[in-house]
């Protein structure tokens, strides 16, 4: 069967997703671990950005508000935020591959 135009696209995207999410998530941990916000901020203006392309709407909007806790500078609140959303990466994860 042929591949309908722009499948390889998707494929090539998704292939992406699922190589750069991992990493992405692993620099997170990175900055919560540090309690570094510039690394914090810069990876959930990203991960917001990559979790929307997907539909994944509610990861979307976590990372936003993580990202805009940390450029408030709560270290309590952030800190949370930016855990949940590595969990919620996980899931996202999960779901791209069923």
């Amino acid at each position: 069967m042929k591949k309908a135009e722009g499948d390889e696209f998707v494929e090539m995207m998704l292939d992406l997703f699922r190589k750069k999410m991992p990493e992405n998530k692993g620099e997170l941990v990175s900055g919560i671990e540090k309690n570094d916000r510039s690394v914090l901020i810069q990876k959930s203006h990203l991960v917001a950005g990559s979790l929307g392309t997907f539909g994944f709407i509610h990861g979307s909007n976590l990372a936003s508000k993580a990202e805009e806790l940390a450029h408030k500078g709560n270290s309590d609140n952030y800190l949370e935020a930016e855990q949940e959303l590595v969990k919620y990466i996980d899931k996202a994860l999960y779901e791209i591959d069923c």
